[in-house]
């Protein structure tokens, strides 16, 4: 049994689908090849340099306050062990 689609009036649907998909086929062979793959890497460093250029004072405030937590981890561990061998 044939789809009523199909069987429509104007241009015949099924060749059209079949180059569709051969069209497709082509650009997803395009999208993970080399080329695209290349493409795709740059797009993706453009959007990644745009969202820190819009997001730079939160993301400074973050290093900056993991850095402080950092040198305080090692001021503490460094007074401990001073502490320590002072306690020998």
């Amino acid at each position: 049994m044939t789809s009523p689609i199909l069987l429509t009036s104007g241009p015949p649907l099924l060749p059209t689908l079949i180059a569709g998909f051969g069209a497709l086929g082509v650009a997803v062979t395009f999208a993970t090849g080399p080329i695209g793959l290349t493409i795709l890497a740059v797009a993706a460093l453009i959007a990644v340099g745009i969202l820190f250029a819009s997001e730079w004072g939160e993301i400074k405030s973050s290093f900056i306050g993991s850095w402080n937590e950092m040198v305080l981890f090692v001021e503490n561990s460094v007074n401990q062990m001073v502490d320590f061998i002072n306690m020998l």
